[in-house]
């Protein structure tokens, strides 16, 4: 049984009410985007999943080392796996495949328009998360 779920984030809630409450024996949540959900809503994702079986798959783009796609990949038990723009059928094969996804051309002019070591160039290509978000406004170092 399949079983979709969205829900809000109260004001100042460390782990998102709405999204807690349903067990199942086997259970597979998967968080699409997840660098961009709110950090309560995973909390309560991952306080849900206690049987065994119970498994989170987070999939997108990391925009930083501290966002929740990436947060997630580093926790004791987690295996990430890093998947680049050059792994795609379309890019590997150099035919569409998968109609509306990546694709050389699309590669290239992220190359021109970002630069190859801009943090959305790493992150929307080829995978890596950048230590820092496009837009930050105070650097790590």
């Amino acid at each position: 049984m399949g079983l979709g779920r969205v829900a809000g984030i109260g004001a100042n809630e460390q782990s998102a009410t709405k999204m807690q409450g349903f067990h199942r024996e086997n259970m597979l949540i998967i968080i699409e985007e997840m660098a961009g959900v709110h950090p309560a809503a995973v909390t309560a994702l991952k306080n849900t999943c206690t049987g065994e079986n119970n498994l989170i798959l987070g999939v997108g783009n990391p925009d930083s080392e501290y966002d929740q796609l990436h947060q997630f990949a580093t926790l004791m038990g987690c295996r990430a796996y890093r998947i680049s723009a050059f792994d795609h059928p379309n890019v590997v094969l150099k035919t569409t495949v998968i109609e509306g996804a990546v694709t050389i051309p699309s590669i290239d002019s992220r190359k021109l328009e970002y630069g190859v070591d801009s943090p959305l160039y790493l992150s929307r290509v080829r995978g890596i998360t950048p230590n820092k978000s496009e837009t930050t406004l105070i650097k790590k170092s």
